[in-house]
């Protein structure tokens, strides 16, 4: 028994001290902080700037000009490059006419009349009969003589010969080529121009200057020491010295 009461001892004093109740105000708690919202920001937006416009200007209109009329008596200058062609040549009145009405029927004649409208023709039998330009296919004029002048042949399927006329014919065109003479038919060809020699030109074009186209002379002497034409071109030289 004192065994027992000893033990209680020893254990009531191994116990610790039962701390007396706390009198202090209980610590406060803070609250935690409320979250922080970033605040927003509008972006920054640069001005929107109208493209410039240009002003609306009326178009300038150049003043109308009336085209310049030389006087009825003033002379014509043909070419006055003073360089010999085809171009430069007085043009020959045509004295025959070759006309396909349409793909089977053709006329042939001599002109009696001819403008920009109607041609009227008379055939081999003495008749007449006009036609209206704008109702038929083609229009040949025949050249006419000397034979033996040099000629330029248009075919109507595009080829183009040159040679001597022998004849420009209703019925057949014939020329000779290098020394040979042939025949080709009237509705192949489609015309025979005139194409003139160097002398030629010279000749005929010397009678359409006029004596003060002293440039122009000059230039035609030029034109003949080009072609070697040495005995013409020293004339026309010593001519500007007259």
């Amino acid at each position: 028994m004192f065994l027992v009461t000893i033990a209680a001892i020893l254990a009531l004093q191994a116990e610790p001290p039962i701390a007396p109740p706390s009198t202090a105000p209980p610590a406060q708690v803070e609250p935690a902080p409320a979250p922080t919202t970033a605040p927003i920001v509008a972006p920054i937006v640069a001005p929107i700037t109208p493209p410039p416009v240009a002003p609306i200007v009326a178009p300038i209109v150049p003043p109308i000009v009336p085209p310049i009329v030389p006087p009825a008596d003033a002379p014509t200058a043909i070419n006055p490059a003073g360089i010999p062609n085809e171009n430069t040549l007085p043009v020959e009145k045509p004295k025959r006419a070759y006309i396909v009405i349409d793909r089977v029927s053709v006329a042939a004649g001599i002109v009696e009349s001819d403008d920009d409208a109607i041609i009227v023709l008379r055939d081999d039998k003495g008749r007449i009969k006009s036609f209206s330009k704008t109702r038929v296919i083609s229009i040949s004029y025949l050249l006419e003589g000397p034979a033996g002048r040099r000629v330029r042949v248009l075919f109507n399927d595009g080829r183009v010969l040159v040679g001597t006329l022998v004849e420009d014919g209703f019925e057949h065109v014939e020329v000779e080529i290098s020394g040979i003479k042939t025949k080709y038919p009237r509705e192949a060809v489609l015309a025979v121009k005139p194409y003139p020699t160097d002398l030629e030109l010279y000749q005929r074009f010397r009678t359409t200057l006029e004596p003060d186209q002293y440039a122009a002379r000059y230039t035609l002497a030029l034109w003949l020491y080009n072609k070697k034409m040495y005995a013409e071109s020293q004339i026309e030289l010593e001519s500007l010295l007259d």
